[in-house]
This record gives C-alpha cells, sequence and structure tokens, in this order.
C-alpha cells in the first residue's frame, strides 16, 4: 500500500508597524492656535487609518492635522498615536513631543515722579527693578524717557532739558522668540523749573 500525502499552503502576512512623526518641539504662547501635523507619519505596507493626539492639558483631539489652543503657561508633552489598516497589534504606534507655552513677562516701570530742572545734578532715577518674568528668563529692558532720548537696564538715570509733563515707557523682553515676549509699562514724570520754585 503506498503512503499518500497531502500540502497545505498557509499564507503569512507580516506587517510592518507604522512610523508616527508628532512633529518638532514648539514654542508658543497662551491662547495662540497651535496646527499639529502628523502627516510626516508613515506606514511601509498599509494605510495608516488613525491619527489620535493627546494635547497633555487633558483635551484630545483626531486628524491627521488639527489645531489647539492653551489657556496657561507651562510645559505640556503632546503624544501622536496612529493606527494602520493591518488590525494587528504591531499596526500601532505612538510619537511624544513637547510644547512650551511661554508666560509673558510684566513690566513695572515705577510710580509718577516729580522732579526739578535746572540743578546740576537734576538727573532722574528711573527703578525697573520689579518687573520679572513668571518663567524665570532673564530680561532685557529699553526705556523711551518721552522727550526723544532713550536708555536700557533696570535702572537708569536721564537729564531733562526742559520742564514740562513727559510720558515714560519701560518695555522688558524675555527673549524667546514668541509674540508674547514682551510688556510695556509707563509713568509720568513733571519736571519742575528751580527757578520757578523759587519765587
Amino acid at each position: 500500500m503506498s503512503n499518500s500525502t497531502a500540502e497545505t499552503t498557509v499564507t503569512v502576512n507580516i506587517n510592518y508597524p507604522p512610523t508616527a512623526e508628532a512633529g518638532p518641539d514648539r514654542l508658543v504662547c497662551p491662547g495662540e492656535k497651535v496646527v499639529f501635523d502628523g502627516s510626516e507619519s508613515w506606514d511601509r505596507d498599509g494605510v495608516l487609518r488613525e491619527y489620535g493626539w493627546f494635547f497633555g492639558d487633558g483635551v484630545t483631539g483626531e486628524g491627521r492635522q488639527v489645531v489647539h489652543s492653551y489657556d496657561r503657561p507651562g510645559r505640556y508633552q503632546v503624544v501622536l498615536t496612529i493606527r494602520d489598516d493591518s488590525g494587528s497589534q504591531c499596526g500601532v504606534a505612538q510619537d511624544v513631543m513637547a510644547v512650551e507655552v511661554n508666560a509673558p513677562p510684566v513690566a513695572d516701570a515705577g510710580q509718577d515722579l516729580e522732579a526739578f530742572h535746572g540743578g546740576a545734578y537734576d538727573a532722574v532715577l528711573f527703578d525697573g527693578t520689579r518687573s520679572f518674568d513668571p518663567d524665570g528668563d532673564p530680561l532685557t529692558y529699553h526705556w523711551d524717557f518721552g522727550d526723544g532720548a532713550v536708555g536700557t537696564g533696570p535702572k537708569v538715570s536721564h537729564v531733562y532739558k526742559r520742564p514740562g509733563k513727559f510720558t515714560v515707557r519701560l518695555r522688558v523682553s524675555d527673549g524667546t522668540n514668541t509674540t508674547c515676549r514682551e510688556s510695556i509699562d509707563e509713568l509720568k514724570v513733571t519736571m519742575k523749573s528751580r527757578d520757578m520754585a523759587r519765587r
């Protein structure tokens, strides 16, 4: 009796996991609309079916490209989860990026001032050291003294060449490349003539 044999062919599909690309880290401002783009994600042997975003502030989104804004300054971890059309356990991938929401600096030019004009030592001292940055970023200080002159630094002095009332503006910057990097405060300076004071 001859032996009989039978052959069975089984097709095994090996799925290559997809690759998620959430994009580069971002530096933004509170309330700014941020576009998150996962279009650089890809799958070598299939089609991507799902894009899920977790923005790190309790909010989620879906889609290859989504828009989200943050209400409060801070650092947030954003997770992109993608899924291909294989239905397999290895058909899911994630990528992580960071979003830094910059806190705007706070400018404080000080109180309104009255001073005299006409004496040898009648320079007015301006003090912006009460200004601060909530993130701890170092500040730069730019003063506009209201008479065409300017100055820099947290503390500056200026000599006015005539009596009158002047609006002094202090602009501080935290040095970040954001639209919320600056803040402005102003004060009023009243310069009186010493000759008028003697009368």
